[in-house]
């Protein structure tokens, strides 16, 4: 357990060292062609803006990959919200998780909304996923990635029309 909690908030999931290595957001800025990451988050919800090329770089990718850019924004969301929701008191909605692209020649614009809702403050909530750009793992991906992690929820679905395939990501919360 101690293992899965250190992977959620961040501090031994390899795709968000990674991330966290770059420089995060102040790296993925959009300058040098870099894609631009944004991500904004309060006690109402989290949402990342991603802009940029779908491919060709290594954002937030367990083994550096660069193929799927404009996916590794789902495993981006995951290093952002757990760390803020380990104070406790939030929960995410996976049931109204949204997302959008559209692309244009060889941009995507896409965005990612997860709401989050009060719950007593004692209770510590964390958010994981697995997902493809042109594949679908199905929902018991997530779930054998979580084990027996208590108060499951999920996981609820999301799929993307990005223009250029489809992103299909699964969503589970549960308390660590």
């Amino acid at each position: 357990m101690k293992h899965l909690l250190a992977e959620q908030v961040g501090s031994s999931w390899t795709s968000c060292k990674n991330w966290k290595a770059s420089g995060g957001t102040g790296y993925w800025n959009g300058q040098d062609g870099r894609p631009k990451i944004t991500v904004s988050m309060n006690d109402a919800g989290m949402h990342l803006h991603y802009v940029g090329p779908g491919s060709g770089y290594a954002i937030s990718h367990a083994k550096n990959g660069k193929g799927d850019s404009l996916h590794q924004a789902f495993n981006v969301v995951v290093c952002e919200v757990n760390p803020f929701l380990y104070k406790g008191g939030l929960k995410p909605n996976i049931n109204a998780i949204e997302s959008n692209c559209v692309k244009n020649d060889k941009t995507y614009d896409m965005n990612i909304w997860i709401p989050f809702v009060a719950v007593d403050a004692s209770q510590i909530y964390q958010l994981n996923h697995r997902g493809g750009w042109g594949h679908d793992p199905g929902p018991n991906a997530v779930k054998q990635a979580v084990g027996s992690a208590k108060n499951l929820e999920g996981p609820g679905r999301v799929v993307v029309n990005t223009g250029g395939g489809i992103i299909t990501e699964y969503f589970v919360t549960y308390t660590v």
